[in-house]
């Protein structure tokens, strides 16, 4: 029992460092995404999804269209 310690007291700092390697997201990168996915919905209720363009998301959300390839895979 007395040497199972040392590996327990191992497994936490494991644990802990993995904790403490979990950061909070950037609120920019929240609030980017935000803007993206409430544009997308929009466009949605008044376009319907297949007609919606990269460009019309990125307008809409008043960023580029870089912005939103830096965010969201896109496939062909």
């Amino acid at each position: 029992m007395k040497g199972n310690c040392g590996l327990i007291q191992e497994k936490f700092k494991v644990v802990n460092l993995l904790q403490k390697k979990r950061r909070q997201p950037d609120p920019r990168v929240v609030r980017t995404r935000n803007m993206l996915k409430c544009a997308l919905l929009e466009l949605i209720g008044e376009k319907g999804y297949d007609s919606i363009r990269v460009q019309d998301i990125a307008r809409r959300a008043t960023l580029n269209r870089a912005t939103f390839y830096l965010h969201y895979r896109v496939s062909g």
